[in-house]
């Protein structure tokens, strides 16, 4: 309600100073800022979006799993890859709902000799897979080979349903 009483008292301020010898422009021309107003009002009054799933990875390289947890983001240039045991990074990316192209893409990486080197690049669009009950998961168990001694890399990621 709030910018309801604010938008008005824009459009009766800029109707003041921009034209104080004229008669008031006729309610048609404020008409697009009042309906503005109030359709913006509704969707306050209608609280936030539901929240996101949460996006969980277990990266397993060497015997050693990692964990790695996507807060999603509507920068996914932003996101830093992880290094998994100086030999591969991993990076995952969840852009969420709401923004341009919602999205979740994982990249996976090898040390390259200037580099490192593109050796997956997957990317999942809404709908997203859900599960009966626990965590969806999203692609199985992914087992990557690369470099001259053909390392394994293995991951597993899921979506947790979001908690209100």
């Amino acid at each position: 309600m709030a910018h309801l009483t604010r938008s008005l008292a824009f459009i009766m301020f800029h109707t003041r100073i921009h034209r104080p010898s004229a008669r008031p422009w006729p309610l048609s021309l404020h008409l697009p800022w009042l309906l503005g107003a109030l359709a913006m009002g509704a969707g306050l009054a209608q609280g936030n979006p539901s929240p996101e799933p949460s996006l969980t990875c277990q990266v397993t390289y060497a015997g050693k799993t990692t964990p790695i947890s996507v807060t999603p983001t509507s920068d996914p240039y932003g996101v830093a890859s992880v290094s998994i045991d100086d030999r591969f990074f991993f990076k995952a990316v969840h852009v969420p709902a709401g923004q341009r192209e919602p999205r979740i893409a994982i990249y996976v990486y090898r040390e390259g000799p200037q580099q490192p080197i593109l050796i997956q690049h997957v990317q999942l669009r809404p709908p997203y897979p859900k599960a009966e009950q626990g965590a969806a998961d999203l692609l199985g168990e992914q087992h990557l080979h690369a470099g001259k001694l053909e390392r394994e890399l293995i991951y597993r990621c899921s979506l947790l349903p979001a908690t209100p």
